[in-house]
């Protein structure tokens, strides 16, 4: 059996603070985790590549140093470009899917995709950070991009979702697919590394105590199954809400 935490939506923006503490829990357990990491933050005042802040990526080597493994997770997980429904900003937007129509962007294309995507490899490469895999932004985009995806970093980590042959991708015909464990060759030919345990919202956003609770018990239902994983992700800004570092301590010690 497998398990993987993940710590997502890292960016040069992040709060040094919380993000120190979240990595001392896995260091001080010597547990290894996951960082879905975000090569580049665009914000309301600034825009910066990873490599422009030496701070934050003294703490990515500390963190690999102690056990982290490194999921890139978009390259600004945001569009500037204003699709009708205002324009967000990173960790919040999506990067490679139409949230206002509920589709594929209009100008999905491999060339769109694979220029994002070879500017994230082209940060972590001169910061000389490794990395395993992909987490799409919010887990959505066109089959296209997820198979552009694959043949860029040859794992995805996310809940996926299939659109039926020959009909329009939209929500009717559509269908979002979990697993429990790996599948090394999807419907579409990628290699998926589960979520199947969820995560935590922020308290603005229904996150109670009560979450934990379900994550830990499904957790233990997957115990059944041969080859089981489980796979939640984790935001370090629940540290500043009455959740605390501790939904994170009794998530990484339960499972």
């Amino acid at each position: 059996r497998y398990a993987l935490a993940r710590i997502e939506d890292i960016h040069p923006g992040y709060d040094p603070q919380l993000l120190q503490m979240t990595i001392d829990v896995f260091r001080s357990r010597k547990i290894p985790f996951a960082i879905s990491l975000i090569p580049r933050y665009v914000g309301p005042a600034k825009r910066l590549d990873a490599t422009q802040d030496a701070r934050f990526m003294n703490q990515i080597r500390y963190a690999v140093e102690n056990g982290a493994t490194i999921l890139v997770h978009g390259y600004e997980h945001q569009l500037t470009v204003d699709l009708g429904c205002g324009v967000t900003f990173t960790g919040e937007g999506y990067e490679f899917w139409d949230v206002c129509k509920n589709g594929p962007l209009p100008f999905d294309s491999v060339t769109f995709v694979q220029r994002r995507l070879d500017r994230a490899k082209k940060i972590l490469a001169e910061a000389k950070i490794p990395f395993a895999g992909w987490v799409t932004p919010h887990y959505a985009a066109s089959p296209l991009a997820i198979r552009v995806a694959q043949s860029n970093f040859g794992r995805v980590v996310q809940r996926m979702k299939y659109f039926a042959d020959g009909q329009p991708m939209t929500a009717a015909n559509s269908i979002d697919q979990f697993f429990p464990y790996t599948i090394a060759y999807d419907y579409y030919g990628v290699h998926v590394w589960p979520e199947n345990l969820g995560y935590v919202p922020l308290p603005r956003f229904g996150g109670t105590p009560q979450h934990v609770d379900a994550m830990l018990e499904t957790a233990r239902a997957n115990r059944v199954i041969r080859d089981a994983w489980a796979s939640f992700f984790w935001h370090p800004l629940l540290i500043r809400t009455d959740l605390g570092i501790q939904s994170l301590e009794r998530l990484v010690d339960g499972v």
